[in-house]
């Protein structure tokens, strides 16, 4: 399927009224990046809830099997959640830097 660019910016310009082709790209990355660090902050959160701990009290705390809290929990779990944490809140720093660049 081949896209036809003039159509294209007609519609942006004179339809969605933005002024540019490059303006519309920048607002819709934006909003995209904006949706990806609202989804990473909830999943960190809801570990922090799921948990009662920040990620790095969790780290420490995984490698004790009798840890009072931590014991309620399977490993496989743990260990699952362990990784999606930790990547979810590696991906913060990244999406907030994008927002940072897309808004200036």
């Amino acid at each position: 399927m081949t896209v036809d660019h003039e159509f294209l910016e007609v519609v942006v310009q004179k339809e969605l009224g933005f002024h540019s082709m490059d303006e519309f790209v920048k607002q819709q990355a934006y909003a995209i990046f904006q949706q990806k660090l609202t989804e990473t902050e909830s999943v960190v959160v809801r570990y922090e809830a799921k948990y009662g701990m920040s990620l790095d009290q969790f780290q420490q705390r995984i490698v004790n099997p009798k840890d009072d809290v931590l014991m309620h929990f399977g490993i496989i779990e743990k260990e699952d959640d362990l990784m999606d944490w930790e990547f979810q809140h590696h991906a913060l720093p990244y999406f907030r830097q994008r927002l940072e660049q897309l808004a200036a």
